[in-house]
């Protein structure tokens, strides 16, 4: 492929973007799915509890989207960016955690599903900022089209 054999490939920054960005989805696209199936396996969750737990992995864009745009922007976009995807990361790790101790609960993974939300809401935003930005400031302007491309291919931006 013509995309993989150029100098984009070959910036140090885009692949730290690129391989950290596409593992973060994976993890994503796994918790899409684990949640909901602990909830009904382990839980043996009601179809109303699968609701609340619908609704608090929505809640987060209601309330958090706007102004954690506004607030976030004023912080450097690296160590957000960090700091969002550890701390999932560890909230995540609680699950298995707190059903060997054996006092996973719903309320437990409703708490779990909004808190991870609203990071992924976080990470949303600053990741759009975070690949302007590099694209732009580390990549250079022709080669931004090769850049979203790149990006596009693991999903990362």
């Amino acid at each position: 492929m013509q995309l993989f054999s150029g100098g984009l490939w070959k910036d140090s920054n885009f692949l730290k973007l690129w391989f950290g960005e596409t593992i973060s989805l994976f993890g994503s696209e796994i918790t899409l799915l684990a949640l909901p199936l602990t909830a009904v396996v382990f839980l043996h969750a009601s179809p109303v509890q699968m609701g609340y737990m619908n609704a608090a992995s929505f809640l987060p864009f209601l309330l958090i989207t706007l102004f954690a745009g506004v607030l976030i922007d004023r912080k450097p976009r690296k160590i957000i960016l960090v700091f969002v995807n550890f701390g999932r990361f560890f909230l995540l790790l609680l699950i298995p955690l707190f059903a060997y101790i054996g006092l996973l609960r719903m309320e437990f993974l409703y708490l779990i599903t909004f808190m991870a939300d609203a990071f992924d809401r976080i990470h949303d935003d600053k990741k759009t900022a975070k690949c302007f930005g590099l694209g732009f400031a580390f990549i250079g302007e022709p080669f931004i089209p090769r850049f979203n491309h790149g990006m596009k291919d693991g999903s990362a931006c």
